[in-house]
């Protein structure tokens, strides 16, 4: 199968069970698992319907089936963790920097910005301390790590409180930690 053919089946399933279909969410229970895990899992099933509604009967050519459409849909669901990931990113730097200039910390908002935030937002070298004291006309480097240490934890908080805004009320945003995490140590495709 190719990725033009995957790609089709993963619309017909999205038109057929996500849109029209009604039951499908239906059965959907959190306290069996992850939302995304059961939406894989209908993509299977519905793969193989599609398959054997096809004439296609024997078990490795259905496997062979799966495999193709489940690695297209893998690449895909990368794609889509990495901008949900990128997107928690965004929003919890936009709360640090907002939450910095609103309690007047826009020198602290600096340091965190040109030493943590442009280097991986902008895959640029941090800028090196004593050129952040004359710029920012700081007293010394210590200050500046001091600055830096009080912005890391303002955007932890900021982190943990975009993440607990988007887990359900059954899901700690802890695991939604551990999925950013792993998200981001993946390596680039």
């Amino acid at each position: 199968m190719n990725a033009a053919d995957a790609d089709d089946l993963q619309s017909a399933f999205v038109i057929d069970k996500l849109l029209q279909s009604t039951t499908l969410f239906d059965r959907a229970e959190p306290t069996r698992g992850r939302f995304r895990s059961f939406l894989v899992r209908a993509l299977q099933n519905y793969l193989t319907d599609r398959h054997r509604r096809s004439g296609g009967r024997r078990e490795e050519s259905l496997t062979s089936f799966h495999t193709s459409a489940i690695a297209t849909s893998a690449s895909e669901s990368n794609a889509f963790d990495h901008a949900w990931a990128c997107s928690v990113l965004q929003e919890a730097l936009a709360k640090t920097h907002a939450y910095l200039l609103e309690t007047g910390q826009s020198g602290t908002w600096e340091v965190f910005a040109r030493r943590i935030a442009d280097p991986i937002l902008a895959d640029c070298e941090p800028t090196p301390y004593p050129v952040l004291v004359a710029e920012l006309a700081l007293d010394g480097p210590i200050q500046a790590s001091n600055l830096l240490s009080s912005a890391k934890r303002v955007f932890s908080r900021q982190l943990q409180s975009t993440l607990a805004d988007q887990a359900g009320p059954d899901e700690p945003f802890a695991q939604q930690l551990i999925d950013l995490k792993e998200i981001f140590s993946r390596p680039a495709e």
